[in-house]
């Protein structure tokens, strides 16, 4: 790897972390103002979502931009700065998701999915060249894990798929769609007819932060 590029990856991981940073601190000045939101809420936070799917459930979990990059570990110094980069992403996610899914279910108790299965919608501002497969997915299959919606995440258990769509508001987005396997195909056509039909899968969040305001 020559030094101008481990340099802009280096700026890159930079920039996430910082990105987390003033998150943390949005949230923290949130929690001053009159709004109506559970206090943990992050910044900006994972919205969650249930659909009905011909009298089958699923749900989805957005998130504002892009799933940052993964990184391999390498070397005393770079596995360091790789643990902070990565722990602070898993933190955030992890977070993210249990306050949004918590906020939706509310007091009901959600089955985790026998078998499930996993549909990542990567949401892109242009039509730039990107990678899916370098990307923090296992972040999010864990985060999934956490809340308690899958058993697991062997192979038996759970079923992973992921695809790229241009979105229409030219944002960056991620949203993770959640079944039971045996829906997989009517999940796919779901998400495929409702963008097709300009469906908007996701708001900003100061958007959503402006509608918990105004509903208070």
């Amino acid at each position: 790897m020559s030094e101008s590029l481990e340099q802009l990856l280096a700026a890159y991981r930079h920039a996430v972390m910082m990105q987390i940073h003033l998150g943390k601190a949005i949230a923290e000045e949130l929690k001053m103002m009159d709004i109506d939101l559970p206090i943990d809420t992050p910044y900006p936070p994972c919205l969650v979502t249930r659909h009905d799917l011909e009298g089958e459930v699923a749900y989805q979990f957005s998130y504002d931009g892009m799933l940052p990059l993964y990184f391999d570990r390498g070397g005393f110094t770079r596995e360091r700065v790789m643990k902070e980069y990565q722990d602070a992403v898993r933190d955030y996610y992890f977070r993210a998701t249990y306050e949004g899914f918590r906020a939706m279910a509310g007091h009901e108790t959600i089955k985790p999915f026998g078998r499930a299965f996993v549909y990542v919608a990567h949401f892109f501002k242009d039509l730039g060249i990107r990678d899916l497969d370098n990307r923090n997915r296992s972040t999010l299959i864990n985060a999934l894990r956490n809340v308690g919606i899958l058993c697991g995440d062997e192979w038996q258990r759970m079923t992973y798929m992921e695809k790229g769509f241009l979105d229409i508001k030219k944002q960056n987005h991620v949203s993770m769609f959640v079944t039971e396997e045996k829906n997989a195909l009517k999940l796919i056509q779901f998400v495929e007819y409702k963008y097709k039909n300009g469906r908007l899968y996701r708001i900003t969040s100061d958007e959503f932060f402006k509608n918990a305001k105004d509903s208070k």
